[in-house]
């Protein structure tokens, strides 16, 4: 059974950290446009509404914030997830993924978190979260 954990941890992290990179961009730092933009929208209220909700999890997360697409409801959600395989909501398609072990703002950031997330939106690349919510609303919707 531990080494069952070991691979179900090690391969959620190892998702997880693709997602993160594959978010960012030198060109990143815009709001997002399109499908996506309207989805948040409609899911939150607006684009500000869902980042301060989103900042808050990054805030309260001991690993990860992500915004995932809930396929059992067909809506967006942000969701906090502690460790790399603790957290995630069932059914649900990652579209965003922000990684916040102190191992990614640390040396940066010093305990400045709040810092280093605020950083995140000067460098997410939309193409890629938006390319991911079109897929989920392919397969799910």
């Amino acid at each position: 059974a531990g080494a069952l954990r070991n691979v179900t941890h090690n391969g959620s992290g190892h998702i997880l950290h693709d997602l993160f990179w594959q978010n960012m961009s030198p060109e990143g730092g815009d709001e997002p446009e399109g499908a996506l933009a309207e989805r948040i929208a409609e899911d939150f209220g607006s684009y500000e509404a869902w980042k301060g909700e989103f900042e808050a999890a990054a805030g309260a997360a001991g690993g990860w914030a992500l915004l995932v697409y809930d396929s059992f409801s067909n809506q967006l959600r942000n969701v906090v997830v502690d460790k790399h395989d603790q957290g995630a909501l069932w059914g649900s398609h990652p579209i965003l993924a922000l990684d916040v072990w102190e191992h990614s703002y640390y040396h940066d950031y010093g305990p400045a978190r709040g810092d280093f997330v605020s950083a995140f939106f000067e460098v997410v690349d939309w193409d890629e979260p938006a390319a991911r919510y079109d897929q989920a609303v392919e397969l799910f919707e």
